[in-house]
């Protein structure tokens, strides 16, 4: 039972650093967006 407590937990964690990644990306290709069009082609 503790290691699928401990499973979850870092389910979670992974989530979240996932999301903040996420918006960090939507943050800078917002602020320059010539640099996220060169990211994409």
């Amino acid at each position: 039972m503790n290691t699928t407590s401990a499973k979850h937990l870092s389910f979670r964690r992974e989530t979240l650093a996932l999301l903040l990644v996420s918006l960090l990306a939507t943050t800078v290709s917002l602020s320059s967006p010539a640099a996220a069009g060169e990211r994409l082609t």
